[in-house]
């Protein structure tokens, strides 16, 4: 039989990013800046305080310093209804972090300036909420065990299947969504 899984990693299609006031092409390096808000206007997009509704497309921040990884990470939850934004490393990250209440974040344990944990801890820190998933090439079980018990989601050692990562986000979602329902 034939293999049918998607390659993880693959060349990148250009198509237009959907974030409001903006029309960025991947291949653009000012899309990397632009996230979900705009730099520019720091007023668009929603406000560091409000939460997701039904009819918002959760906002997932991405920090991976694998480039090409990225952003098929990037491509694949945009493809399920997802807004990616892409940080390089924790810096980056917790910069977007100050400034955006991201739905989800999926971080890479090992960083060039710092671990994916400082990254988890932060988000944690300022959105309670968050839906975190921590991604790594050389994680073992003590790596997982720890990323957890700070409030992780879910663990996945590369290469993983990009279908597993968008289906771990949306169920966090989707159960969230659940608990404000039945909140109501």
């Amino acid at each position: 039989g034939s293999d049918t899984s998607v390659p993880l990693w693959r060349p990148r299609r250009v198509r237009v990013f959907s974030h409001p006031g903006t029309s960025l092409h991947v291949g653009d390096p000012r899309a990397l800046q632009a996230g979900p808000r705009s730099v520019e206007n720091p007023d668009e997009g929603r406000s560091t305080d409000t939460v997701m509704t039904e009819n918002q497309q959760p906002a997932v921040l991405v920090v991976e310093d694998d480039v090409d990884l990225r952003r098929t990470i990037c491509e694949s939850l945009e493809a399920v209804g997802f807004t990616a934004a892409e940080s390089v490393d924790a810096k980056d990250a917790i910069e977007r972090l100050k400034s955006f209440a991201y739905d989800c974040l999926v971080t890479d344990l090992n960083l060039p300036d710092a671990s994916g944990m400082d990254v988890l801890e932060e988000a944690l820190t300022r959105y309670p909420e968050i839906r975190a998933v921590v991604i790594t090439g050389f994680g073992g079980v003590a790596d997982a065990v720890a990323a957890m018990k700070r409030g992780a989601i879910d663990f996945l050692i590369k290469p993983f299947q990009l279908t597993k990562l968008a289906g771990v986000l949306q169920s966090a979602i989707d159960g969230q969504r659940l608990r404000e329902e039945n909140a109501e």
